[in-house]
């Protein structure tokens, strides 16, 4: 149950991570805050992968997939399930969007 608790709050942080980007990426644009389509399934892939990885890999993945989101590079049907897509027990684009993370984005205290 708390593993759930922490994947609600993790997802809050998604969907601020996801209004701040499309946000900066704008060019001018005026957006209205959005809540990212989600079930009770979405909540119980981030909890399992909160317990395998810890939040930053969530979050920091995401960033990068919003990032390729707000320009183009895809067009996702479901931004949450798409992003949380599971083939035998991997996360492909999760993994691809952290290394994507880790080697072009700078971190700021």
């Amino acid at each position: 149950k708390n593993h759930e608790v922490i994947a609600s709050h993790i997802l809050s942080q998604m969907m601020e991570i996801f209004n701040e980007r499309r946000k900066e990426s704008g060019k001018g644009k005026m957006f209205s805050k959005t809540i990212l389509a989600h079930n009770s399934t979405t909540i119980e892939k981030i909890a399992k992968l909160f317990s395998l990885n810890g939040s930053n890999y969530i979050t920091h993945a995401f960033k990068a997939y919003c990032d390729a989101i707000m320009e183009g590079q895809i067009r996702p049907e479901n931004i949450l399930n798409y992003f949380l897509t599971c083939h035998n027990g991997n996360y492909p684009l999760i993994d691809k969007y952290l290394e994507y993370y880790n080697s072009n984005y700078e971190i700021t205290n």
